[in-house]
Order: structure tokens, then sequence, then C-alpha cells
């Protein structure tokens, strides 16, 4: 086994520069975690605003990041943390593109080093799993364990705690055949290129050709089901519906437990229930999720994003 620090990310908003947490959790050769940082980050000033929907998700509000480093001032510490370790990320396609798009902001250095992701490979090594987050994997290795999803430091060591495993398994030779090397320079030349770009713009309704076009072979909604709430920018929302089921995924009206997805687009907060804080399907979700329920929820761009993904896995 190699040692490695496992990592993890949050975001303030849709853009993966708006980091407002991080943790990096470093492992031995034994698959034993020996050391740990994890810390709340002030938003760079150009991405400094939280979505509901992220906060939704994490918990993490503006007033808690007020006095928070930024990522300028952690940088050093966890660049001596890391050292020349293989870095491990649960979605290296989400966390890599944080780490790229935070170098970029503040004019740092690259993280060079070796990168591996669990959802890579666990699409290899579990193809017929229905679900590939961070929790069914988990929970696949751990049957007995429980962590708290969406606080940084526990889901960095709830990654680093799945390769531990897989290297176990397999080794680390096999581990590196079914993860390719990939790394900061591919991540640049990607989202400076103008496929992907548009993703990160603002645009017009875009036409359903289009959308085809631009996400045709991706293989991201295989065995997903998506539901949507709130007003949709992209497309309408039929016109969105029509894209899962042609990306194979299967489109439901109202979420049920069997929902994978939910894609939040821009609330209403009139139709809301009186004194509700979070639309109806937002509310259910939380219910849901509580419950065990494997649900994801995103914002529209992220969702996006998470098409894009699909098209080049190896990336991930």
């Amino acid at each position: 086994m190699d040692a490695f620090v496992a990592l993890d990310f949050e975001t303030a908003n849709a853009h993966r520069g708006s980091a407002c947490s991080c943790a990096f959790v470093k492992f031995n050769e034994s698959g034993e975690e020996i050391d740990r940082f994890s810390t709340l980050l002030h938003p760079h000033e150009s991405l400094d605003y939280f979505s509901p929907i992220n906060t939704w998700i994490h918990g993490i509000t503006a007033n808690d990041v007020v006095d928070a480093p930024s990522w300028a001032d952690v940088y050093p510490q966890i660049v001596d943390f890391i050292g020349d370790l293989p870095i491990v990320a649960h979605s290296m396609a989400f966390d890599g593109y944080v780490l790229t798009d935070l170098d970029r902001l503040y004019e740092k250095e690259p993280l060079l080093n070796r990168r591996y992701c669990t959802v890579r490979l666990a699409r290899r090594l579990f193809p017929d799993m229905e679900y590939r987050g961070l929790f069914p994997v988990f929970e696949h290795y751990f049957p007995d364990e429980y962590f708290n999803h969406h606080d940084a430091a526990t889901d960095a060591w709830a990654c680093g705690k799945i390769f531990a495993q897989m290297q176990k398994d397999l080794g680390i030779e096999r581990i590196s055949d079914l993860c390719p090397q990939t790394g900061p320079g591919t991540i640049h030349e990607r989202s400076r290129n103008k496929d992907r770009e548009w993703v990160y713009v603002a645009r017009d309704s875009i036409e359903y050709s289009e959308l085809i076009e631009r996400f045709s072979g991706t293989d991201s909604l295989q065995g997903q089901r998506v539901c949507f709430t709130g007003t949709l920018t992209t497309a309408p929302r039929a016109t969105m519906q029509l894209l899962v089921e042609e990306l194979g995924g299967a489109v439901e009206k109202s979420l049920t437990k069997k929902t994978t997805i939910l894609v939040v687009g821009i609330p209403n907060p009139a139709a809301w229930a009186e004194g509700a804080s979070a639309s109806r399907k937002l509310q259910k979700a939380t219910a849901l999720r509580e419950s065990g329920s494997p649900i994801t929820v995103m914002g529209e761009e992220d969702f996006l994003h998470f098409l894009q993904d699909g098209m080049h896995p190896e990336e991930c």
C-alpha cells in the first residue's frame, strides 16, 4: 500500500472556486489515519456569496466564514501537509477543479501530486452498483459504520477509508492501472476549452438539439432517476426532462425513495407553504436524505457540470 492524503471541499455556490471549507486527511502505508487538517475558508472576493442550495446541503453560511482564512492563507500549510504524497478524492472531477480554480484565483502553483478518484475506481470495480456516491460506496465496504456526510473532514476521512480498502483488496499497482494519471494541467486546458466554457457562462435558453449535441456520449445519467424543481434557465423543464431520458436517465415528476438527483432551479417562494424556508420538494428531499435515501441535491449549473464530466471520465 502507498501512503496518501484524502481531501474534500465544500463550496459556497455553483462556482468551484468558491470553496468555503476544506479538509485533508493523511493515511499511512497500513491504511490508518495519522493526521488531518481542516478549516472553514472565506471564499475569494469575486465569488463571495452563498447559494441557498449549497447552504442547504452543507449548512455553512456567510456568517460562519466571516473570520475564516482564505485559500492563500492556508495554502503553505496545505502544501507542507501533503508533501509529495498522492491525493485522493471521491470525484476528483469536482475536487480537482476546486483545487485548480483556487490556485488560479490566488495565483498559486498548482499541486502536481498523483491523483486518484474513488468514484472512477468504483465505476470500474462495481459496474452494477446503481449509485456510486460517497455514502453508498462507503456503506458497501463498511456496512456497520456511519459518517456525517457533507462535512468536509468526515467526507475526506470516508474517502480515505474507501481508498485504503481498495488498496488492501487490489494493491496499488492494480489501482493505478484502473485509475490512470491525471493532473491540473489537463484540467486547466479543459476549463479554458470552448466546449466546456459555455457551462460556466449564463446564456439564453438553449435548443434541445444543441443540448443533445453537447452531451451526447455521456454515461453519467445511466441508472439515475432525476427530478426538477424551480425555474430552469438553460432550457424549459420539459426540454431538460427529454434530455435526461435521451441520455439514459429516468425522469420523476415528484420525489420518491428511488430519486437519486434533485435539480434545483430558481426557487419561487410564492409557491411555498406558509412559513416555509424551502420548496416542498427540498423539504421532502431533506426528509428522504435523513432517512438514508441516496438523493443528491444540485443546482442547475452543477447538473450541467455533472453531465459534462461524464463525457470525459479520464479526468475523474
